[in-house]
């Protein structure tokens, strides 16, 4: 991606910009399956996981929007624990059955906010859909 003068200036580019994953996006279980089948459709090793969210992180171009508008630096350091490759390894290389209702656990809460926004700020054609799925007109209420 080529930056514009005015953006080459502050760094990133003005006009690309991601929202923070919200707490309402959190508790939404259709919106952690997407996340969790979109990170395994990445084949991505789980002892690899740490440093490649930290590199799209490093080389994202855009910025990060919070509920207020205004940017946030995200932070990482939620990823920062002794056997933090475990829990990507549950998180992000296991697939989610359909018969399981998923959920993030609160001590994990800002941890899914963290990568979640960094893969949809990385993918964000991807991260379109998550969470949302179709109305069925054809079933009874």
């Amino acid at each position: 991606m080529v930056l514009c003068a005015q953006c080459i200036t502050q760094g990133f580019c003005i006009k690309c910009k991601t929202k923070l994953i919200t707490d309402k996006e959190l508790s939404n279980p259709d919106m952690i399956r997407d996340i969790r089948s979109y990170a395994y459709g990445l084949n991505i090793p789980y002892t690899a996981w740490h440093e490649h969210i930290a590199n799209l992180y490093r080389d994202y171009r855009g910025w990060i929007a919070g509920p207020d508008g205004k940017e946030v630096l995200l932070d990482t350091d939620v990823f920062e624990t002794g056997n933090i490759q475990y829990w990507f390894r549950a998180f992000c290389c296991t697939p989610v059955s359909d018969d399981i209702t998923p959920y993030v656990r609160g001590e994990a809460r800002e941890r899914v906010r963290m990568l979640a926004t960094i893969l949809r700020a990385c993918d964000p054609k991807a991260a379109l859909l998550w969470g949302v799925r179709a109305a069925n007109d054809n079933e009874k209420p």
